[in-house]
């Protein structure tokens, strides 16, 4: 009986592997890293405006994160273009004919019976998931993407080496609102890579965001992970601004005056924050 459960299932996904060759597809675009790219490219405009970082290092975070968008709709673009019915049909036909019986030859050889899950398995069932998401709701489409988001975290705990995966962890936490789990997440990356600023930056951010949703002024740990970043480059824009943050909490007026004055100085005559930043300095 199995067999011949095996042999409609082989049948059923012919029909479907051949479909798409017949008509054009309508493929789903990319849900995540091409929108987590665009965010970050306005990031660095904000930021660059605001005077947080300087001019060198947001040309250099832009081409970056402009290149890695680029490859990304490229990559995209590649996967949308149909290739010619036509020319295919001579493929077509002899799938057809063999693919019963490879399906066949390849359960024989690779065959899972007993109904185990499978990490082939688990990155097919992804796939589909984010094929389906284009004609979900919002709230369907925003839970599903919590779920991939969840899947990540638990792939990672197996290759706790995988940086890249780590920091798409912490802006992913980041996008959903989550801001300690995006801490926590680019807290192990920095573990990976602890000379990267940006690193650093993005877990300041996701520390302060945590604080603000809650209320709170700065903490050790958030006071800690500014000197982190300060140690790698003394003059940095987050540094001193959340220097002179937390010297202002502790009343220490005179700290804070130091490490403001010396943005200051760094930031364009025009930047929308410098005059923010001078009245902040006057009122200590």
């Amino acid at each position: 009986m199995i067999w011949i459960a095996i042999l409609v299932i082989a049948l059923a996904a012919l029909v479907l592997l051949i479909e798409p060759f017949l008509r054009a597809r309508n493929v789903a675009a990319p849900l995540d890293e091409e929108d987590y790219l665009a965010a970050q490219i306005a990031d660095i405009a904000r930021d660059r405006e605001a005077g947080l970082i300087s001019a060198e290092e947001a040309e250099s975070a832009d081409k970056e994160a402009r290149r890695r968008l680029l490859a990304a709709h490229r990559a995209a673009e590649k996967k949308m273009e149909p290739p010619s019915r036509t020319a295919l049909r001579p493929v077509v036909v002899a799938l057809a004919a063999l693919a019963p019986l490879a399906a066949f030859f390849v359960y024989g050889l690779l065959g899972n019976p007993s109904g185990e899950t499978t990490r082939a398995g688990e990155e097919l069932a992804a796939r589909a998931r984010v094929q389906m998401a284009a004609d979900m709701s919002p709230e369907d489409r925003a839970q599903m993407i919590s779920g991939m988001v969840e899947g990540l975290a638990a792939r990672l705990e197996d290759n706790p080496d995988d940086l890249e995966g780590w920091t798409m962890l912490g802006r992913s936490y980041a996008v959903m609102g989550d801001y300690e789990k995006s801490a926590a997440a680019y807290d192990r990356a920095i573990a990976l890579s602890p000379e990267d600023p940006n690193l650093h930056v993005n877990r300041i951010q996701a520390l302060m965001s945590a604080l603000d949703a809650k209320g709170e002024p700065m903490n050790e740990e958030a006071e800690a992970a500014v000197e982190a970043l300060a140690s790698l480059n003394r003059d940095h824009p987050f540094a001193l601004y959340f220097q002179g943050l937390a010297a202002s909490q502790k009343g220490d007026a005179e700290a804070a005056r130091e490490y403001w004055s010396r943005l200051v100085a760094m930031m364009p005559e025009e930047a929308p924050e410098r005059a923010r930043l001078v009245e902040m300095i006057n009122a200590l």
